[in-house]
């Protein structure tokens, strides 16, 4: 009896060791990695005669009513969606897919990611991603953070999964349709990308910014073309 309680303090030790062993290098392959930081993208060439239109899509607030205007004009867009969103709508989601538009991932909750770990961050975007792969067989390769939040851990969580981190060169958010006008189109450059609501003033005045980009002499692309992401 005595032998068999110390072999299995000896077995007990040796799995502790393992454990521990096993939990130093997951913590060194994390803090290595957090070292590791990228560069969040917020535009393309200022000589790429591009602009991109995005949409972050959180809930369902007048997604098919832009992809319509966008039909209709032949502009592309990339929409940066929630994987919570993706679930809760997959027939829209494949609507996109089916009509080529791009579409990015926005974490699965719509979290604040500047107060993620890494690992967290991790979990968001790769359910995410898992989320839409199954849904419709769409393998995302951008990811922006909700409200452009993040930190160094949201960056090298990024990097460890293959995605390039986007943000926008301007926003034109705004309950005033003339407001949003002119946040989209004042002095507006090459190369930017610009974020706009799903909200109704942006839809009814989204015909008029496209137009105004294309008297620009601007083509409207999605973001992956803008920033040179294959």
């Amino acid at each position: 009896m005595r032998e068999k309680g110390i072999i299995k303090l000896v077995v007990n030790a040796i799995i502790f060791s393992i454990v521990a062993l096993v939990g130093a290098v997951s913590f060194l392959n994390i803090d290595s990695f957090e070292k590791t930081v990228i560069a969040p993208s917020r535009g393309g060439s200022i000589d790429s005669g591009i602009v991109s239109i995005v949409f972050r899509v959180i809930i369902d607030d007048n997604v098919e009513k832009a992809i319509n205007i966008l039909d209709e004009k032949e502009v592309d867009a990339t929409f940066f969606v929630t994987g919570k969103w993706c679930t809760d709508h997959p027939e829209i989601l494949s609507e996109m897919v089916n009509k080529n538009y791009e579409i990015g991932n926005h974490g699965y909750l719509n979290r604040d990611f500047s107060a993620l770990s890494f690992k967290e961050s991790l979990d968001e975007i790769k359910t995410t991603e898992r989320t839409i792969e199954n849904l419709c067989g769409y393998k995302c390769k951008l990811f922006m953070p909700p409200k452009g939040k993040f930190s160094d851990a949201t960056l090298t969580s990024c990097g460890a999964l293959g995605y390039e981190m986007i943000l926008w060169s301007r926003t034109a958010i705004s309950d005033d349709e003339k407001e949003v006008y002119e946040l989209a189109t004042k002095e507006i450059l090459s190369g930017e990308i610009v974020l706009l609501s799903l909200n109704e003033p942006t839809l009814s005045v989204l015909e008029d910014i496209i137009d105004y980009y294309h008297g620009e002499g601007l083509q409207i692309k999605s973001v992956s073309v803008n920033i040179g992401v294959k």
